[in-house]
């Protein structure tokens, strides 16, 4: 995917407010992500915001990254392990990223060639149980990208 990581001491604990809360709420549609892609970019977002992510010279010395990109969202996997987004949350992933449906298969950047699904998962969260948000984390990455959610 790109880049090295440098180990951080710091963790990063986003706990729910009510004005979170309406980014993170349960809704009855969501666009499904792959949860070990969406976990990556998670890990990996919080390292480049933080200055943590980039690459090692021939000296070896550390060089940040000025941009931050994966590979497409996976959603192929078919083992129902997924993070539900929201509209929003969905559109914008899409932009920066694309998505693909099948190993080695054609980059998609149509945001609408994905059916929403039905779920009480808690939305745009690795939290299983709504108990934080990566709203946060989508949000700025897409900042840097030029995109506003």
């Amino acid at each position: 995917m790109g880049g090295h990581r440098v180990p951080s001491e710091t963790t990063r604990l986003i706990f729910i407010t009510p004005l979170t809360r309406r980014k993170v709420g349960k809704e009855k549609l969501g666009y499904p992500v792959c949860s070990g892609w969406f976990e990556e970019f998670c890990i990996w977002a919080g390292d480049f915001l933080r200055g943590e992510w980039g690459d090692i010279d021939q000296d070896g010395t550390f060089i940040q990254s000025k941009e931050f990109n994966l590979d497409p969202i996976c959603n192929y996997h078919g083992d129902d392990s997924y993070v539900y987004l929201s509209r929003e949350y969905w559109v914008a992933m899409v932009a920066m990223f694309g998505y693909i449906i099948e190993e080695e298969g054609k980059v998609q950047t149509d945001p609408d060639a994905v059916e929403p699904k039905d779920t009480d998962e808690a939305m745009n969260t690795r939290s299983r149980n709504g108990e934080w948000s990566d709203a946060d984390l989508i949000e700025s990455i897409a900042e840097v990208k030029g995109i506003v959610i």
